[in-house]
């Protein structure tokens, strides 16, 4: 039992750091849009700027919601980690899409791509997170993937500003730190999908339930 009780908390664990990538490395551009549409895309208008962030952002959203349910039940016919694997694959070729797009348009389509990828992933997020936790510590463990949840943004951004987008601005080529962000995304996301390998949960949702026997 003590062994099956640490695997639980390893996979949990590795659970909780896909989870730091996963949002790490998508939720990169909400936050450098403005420097993305302006410094990358050459949008210095105000006008454009505020019509093609709320296309962006929007895009993203309609994608999210409309990816969401059918991953759920693909995951209930195929398991959780292949959904999750799927959605970082997915996700990965929108951010690529979005760091080389060479228009607004293109980078919408991108960002399409991508909002399919993140519904897909918090679609079966939570439901492998439950299968994955011990049960009699599990207010420990939610609060502990509430962590990754609140620090993916922040970790992204220091990286993504001081480390990138700042450096290339130093070296004179202003529109490249914007791409070089939104790039790094992909080897987050890679990254996620090889420590999901390591995730073991309690159950698998293609299982039958067994109800439970009187005592």
């Amino acid at each position: 039992a003590w062994g099956l009780d640490v695997l639980r908390e390893r996979s949990f664990l590795r659970m909780t750091l896909v989870r730091f990538l996963f949002l790490m490395g998508t939720g990169i551009f909400i936050n450098i849009s403005l420097w993305y549409l302006r410094d990358s895309l050459g949008q210095t208008e105000s006008a454009d700027q505020t019509f093609w962030g709320v296309v962006a952002l929007g895009s993203v959203a309609f994608a999210t919601v409309l990816s969401a349910i059918p991953a759920a039940r693909v995951s209930n016919r195929v398991g959780r980690k292949p959904v999750i694997w799927a959605a970082c694959l997915i996700a990965a070729i929108g951010i690529a899409v979005i760091a080389w797009a060479p228009t607004p348009p293109i980078a919408v389509a991108g960002l399409f791509v991508m909002g399919i990828g993140s519904g897909a992933y918090l679609a079966v997020d939570w439901a492998l997170m439950t299968e994955t936790i011990p049960l009699i510590t599990s207010g420990r463990y939610m609060g502990l993937a509430n962590i990754a949840n609140s620090i993916a943004t922040p970790v992204g951004l220091l990286i993504a500003g001081p480390m990138l987008i700042d450096t290339f601005t130093r070296a004179g080529t202003i529109d490249i730190g914007p791409r070089a962000a939104m790039a790094m995304g992909i080897p987050a996301l890679a990254l996620a999908a090889v420590v999901l390998v390591g995730v073991h949960p309690r159950r698998d949702p293609r299982d039958p339930e067994v109800a439970p026997t009187a005592t």
